[in-house]
């Protein structure tokens, strides 16, 4: 994780103070379904503000 303020001109799309290097969420599994809720970061780009994304996954546990 890494946690800094982003320094931009008044206006101007900036990052969230938290930002994960990678993504980090939930698993839980219950007997061989699993179920994963991921979140991950978008950084900012010169038109959007970074913004955070949630994800849903279902999986099969061998």
């Amino acid at each position: 994780m890494r946690i800094k303020e982003d320094k931009v001109a008044a206006g101007a799309p900036k990052n969230a103070a938290l930002t994960p290097n990678l993504g980090f969420g939930l698993t839980t599994a219950f007997r061989h379904i699993a179920l994963q809720v991921p979140l991950y970061y978008n950084p900012k780009t010169a038109v959007k503000n970074g913004k955070w994304n949630v994800g849903v996954g279902l999986g099969y546990k061998f």
